[in-house]
């Protein structure tokens, strides 16, 4: 490769690697035009177009250079994630361990193909996967989140709890994680423990919405549906046309008997939510669709 090539790549990554995507496909397009098969510029532009979403071309470049990029396993990585993209889960798999027999230990590889494990109910290698990968980077949210998942999953709650612990501390200052490790263990009943995330989170970010909806949802869980309505008032004033808010709302009135005025709110929520109709001016035929999307002939 010659040196100008390298300082597009260069470039290219940089442009990459700082979300400036437009510009990174430029680049890695014009390496292409002077260098037809290079590899790195083939991988790195199939890598930025799955992240796009043009799944088909990504493919075709991805097959174009991965058997020419040798036991790498950040390559297998990305086609591993671009198939999976694409919805070919199971050559998904396959490559991701293809990516490991070439590093036993890549922790791309290791999360990804744990994830993918655990969707398929895999519970016991999701585990194994991600003690492998933990025991490399101790400090990784994401991978103590999914952790807590599959032990809790199989029964092991109290090592269950201490992971999710774990990714709360992972989650440092960051009030969007706290708030989904919080979010999790109300899915799973614990709430006390749930609450004291939320507020953690709000102890960091004052008016940090989700957090706020979701210190309402356990109250309300708990029976405290004054404090709960508290709360969600709060949160209306930073985000007044926020769905879930009202129907919070409507739960508290369902749940402490006023039944009636409940279901008029979800019903009111559920009009003031509904997509609007799409009308062709130029349509004159009541043809199936304009039926479906009114609901009568136009």
């Amino acid at each position: 490769m010659t040196a100008e090539l390298s300082t597009l790549l260069r470039r290219g990554l940089a442009a990459h690697e700082g979300n400036r995507l437009q510009e990174a496909e430029q680049i890695y397009r014009r390496v292409l035009d002077v260098a037809p098969n290079n590899n790195e510029a083939e991988h790195l532009l199939a890598t930025l177009l799955t992240r796009q979403g043009h799944h088909r071309e990504a493919l075709e470049l991805f097959e174009r250079c991965i058997a020419r990029m040798g036991a790498n396993p950040a390559a297998r990585c990305n086609y591993a994630i671009a198939l999976e993209a694409n919805g070919d889960i199971e050559h998904a798999i396959d490559e991701f361990r293809l990516a490991l027999s070439y590093h036993g230990d890549f922790p791309t590889a290791l999360f990804h193909l744990a994830r993918l494990e655990k969707a398929r109910g895999n519970y016991g290698q999701t585990i194994d996967l991600l003690g492998r990968m933990l025991n490399l980077h101790n400090g990784n949210f994401d991978a103590f989140l999914l952790f807590g998942e599959a032990l809790n999953a199989l029964g092991q709650y109290e090592a269950a709890l201490m992971a999710f612990e774990n990714a709360a501390e992972a989650a440092k200052l960051d009030a969007d994680k706290i708030n989904t490790v919080g979010a999790v263990l109300l899915r799973l009943g614990h709430i006390e423990a749930a609450q004291n995330l939320f507020s953690r989170a709000l102890s960091i970010h004052g008016d940090h919405v989700p957090s706020m909806v979701n210190m309402a949802a356990s109250l309300i869980a708990a029976g405290k549906y004054k404090q709960a309505n508290a709360v969600l008032e709060a949160a209306r004033d930073h985000a007044p046309d926020l769905a879930d808010i009202e129907g919070l709302f409507a739960d508290i009135l369902i749940r402490g008997g006023d039944t009636a005025h409940g279901v008029a709110r979800l019903a009111a929520l559920v009009e003031k939510t509904r997509p609007v109709p799409i009308f062709m001016p130029d349509c004159w035929q009541p043809c199936c669709i304009c039926r479906n999307l009114t609901g009568r002939n136009i």
